[in-house]
């Protein structure tokens, strides 16, 4: 199924959305599909795959895969809201411990909190709080994004806290909605 026909079945709320972040933002998301989807997220989530972000982060990413001591890549998950998605696309995922955009606490450290399953990060994708989406028809839709992460991180249990912003890229979008 291409993008195109994806955006058909969606609801016209969710794909406005969309269109608006990927003409906005430049970025390219394709439906996930085959391959490419990740199993075991609830019915009725939408996957998509980010195919291109900004130059920006794509070099400071690809500087961590080059040399010699290059480390394999693996998909960590993290949720969030979906106020945060646009700056997240356009300035990639930011360690916010300590500063009035934290909404957890860092009982781990200070970094990026990351998990192995999508399931640990899904309670993290919260309904949008601020009071300008209250009355918006996305006042429900979470997000959990998939990211591709190289480098090693402090953690245990499955929960990561990556310190260097530039070895996550997000790779995978997840849209859904609670209560609809």
């Amino acid at each position: 199924m291409c993008s195109s026909d994806l955006f058909k079945l969606l609801d016209s709320p969710t794909a406005n959305l969309l269109s608006w972040v990927c003409c906005s933002y430049r970025g390219f998301l394709v439906s996930a599909t085959g391959q490419l989807r990740v199993p075991n997220l609830p019915a009725g989530t939408h996957q998509f795959v980010l195919a291109n972000a900004t130059p920006e982060l794509e070099k400071a990413f690809a500087a961590h895969r080059a040399g010699p001591n290059q480390l394999p890549s693996r998909i960590l998950f993290h949720g969030t809201s979906l106020d945060r998605l646009y700056p997240i696309l356009c300035q990639g995922l930011r360690v916010c411990s300590g500063t009035p955009l934290a909404r957890n606490g860092a009982v781990r450290g200070n970094g990026i909190y990351m998990a192995d399953e999508p399931s640990t990060s899904w309670h993290y994708a919260i309904p949008t709080t601020a009071w300008d989406w209250r009355k918006s028809i996305y006042k429900n839709m979470r997000v959990l994004l998939g990211c591709e992460f190289v480098g090693t991180s402090q953690g245990s249990g499955g929960i990561h806290v990556i310190s260097n912003p530039s070895t996550l890229m997000v790779r995978y979008v997840f849209l859904f909605q609670i209560g609809r």
